[in-house]
């Protein structure tokens, strides 16, 4: 039988892969759709590469976190 911090460990993986497949959907759909806009006013957009950075350190420490809760069990 599994404990209760195996399973909140399964749990917290599964959220995790959940999150980064999200993620990296929104990011790939993002960064497509900037290719197809035909708006003269480009230079409005923000940086992709400092919203992928300020997007991928939750992330990042998600993926710490998870290690150290394995570690801890």
């Amino acid at each position: 039988m599994l404990s209760f911090a195996m399973l909140f460990f399964i749990a917290a993986t599964v959220v995790l892969a959940v999150v980064s497949v999200l993620l990296g959907h929104s990011l790939i759909r993002a960064y497509t759709q900037m290719g197809h806009r035909q708006d003269p006013d480009h230079h409005l957009r923000p940086s992709i590469i400092l919203e992928t950075v300020w997007t991928l350190m939750p992330l990042g420490l998600l993926v710490v976190l998870l290690i150290l809760t394995y570690q801890a069990i």
